[in-house]
């Protein structure tokens, strides 16, 4: 699951979440930094830098975790022996995100 998401070229994602128009901008930033500081598709970042970094409550951080859970971007390990659960995404789901926005630039009329 996780291998395939190291393929993927880093901007391309990055520029593809940016564009997902189905998250909020907060929505896309709070998907970034998990992108970002994920190891092999394994992010162990807090709720509270995800806040201070997008500049939103944790409550919203915790709403918008639990949409991207909801929408199978991510999911939670639940094996992890410490108080702070890994947060896993959904390489798929991360992919599907990536066709989504090369299908559109393929759309773009060219000026």
């Amino acid at each position: 699951m996780n291998n395939s998401l190291n393929l993927l070229e880093p901007n391309l994602l990055l520029e593809a979440i940016e564009s997902y128009d189905y998250y909020t901008p907060s929505q896309r930033e709070i998907l970034k930094i998990i992108v970002q500081t994920s190891i092999a598709g394994k992010s162990k970042i807090t709720t509270t830098f995800i806040a201070e970094k997008v500049n939103v409550s944790r409550t919203a951080v915790y709403k918008t975790l639990k949409k991207f859970v909801e929408e199978g971007d991510i999911s939670f390990d639940t094996h992890s022996k410490t108080k702070q659960r890994s947060i896993l995404l959904n390489i798929d789901s991360i992919q599907k995100i990536v066709s989504l926005h090369l299908s559109k630039q393929n759309i773009k009329p060219k000026v």
